[in-house]
């Protein structure tokens, strides 16, 4: 029930997060529905001149993309989870590149949006709804272990981002689950969950 949007302005690629079970619980025809939960900024001015080329790969169910400049290609590939509650970004560069990295939650006048950094590095942050205006209360929240803002790639090197998402209907627990996801983000954890989603996808 994740889903992803992908855009890119010059030196940043966003990746809005979808959840189908994160909704705006207003009575009234027009006034609820499914709500965005935030999304996932990486920036880096190393790209800022370059070409931008992006393909949605449905065979494997992941999106290729790439800022290409006359000295450098950063590349990255980004999935979501068939079996887990989880999306992983894959980068890889040819150059010494700096990459910040910024997870935000969508904000209105009727809901509420907080987060923080927790002491094992999970950047985290959650959207709620709640209050008596709202047929049901609802609640999501997504995280990262991304403690900097800032990550140094080294020239041909490549590392792997984890982001989570769990809502009151996934976990009571739901933002000490996304917190703890989030820290299995080693390769064996992202080979392990690809091996899975793999799987999963070659059914179809």
């Amino acid at each position: 029930d994740i889903g992803i949007t992908m855009c890119s302005t010059g030196d940043m690629m966003r990746l809005y997060i979808g959840k189908n079970d994160f909704w705006r619980t207003l009575p009234g025809q027009g006034r609820g529905g499914v709500a965005l939960p935030g999304g996932l900024d990486i920036t880096s001015r190393e790209i800022k001149e370059g070409v931008y080329h992006a393909e949605q790969l449905p065979g494997s169910a992941c999106i290729d993309a790439s800022y290409t400049t006359a000295d450098n290609c950063l590349r990255l590939r980004t999935w979501v989870a068939a079996t887990e509650n989880k999306v992983v970004i894959e980068i890889h560069t040819d150059k010494a590149t700096t990459l910040a990295v910024n997870l935000w939650g969508a904000e209105s006048e009727n809901s509420t949006t907080a987060g923080g950094i927790d002491r094992d590095g999970v950047r985290y942050v959650t959207r709620s709804f709640e209050g008596d205006e709202f047929d049901w209360p609802c609640r999501i929240t997504m995280a990262i272990r991304c403690a900097q803002p800032e990550i140094e790639m080294e020239a041909g090197s490549d590392i792997y981002l984890l982001l989570t998402a769990y809502t009151d209907f996934d976990s009571p627990a739901r933002e000490e689950t996304a917190r703890k996801e989030a820290l299995k983000c080693s390769l064996a954890d992202i080979e392990a969950l690809q091996e899975a989603h793999n799987s999963w996808w070659e059914q179809f």
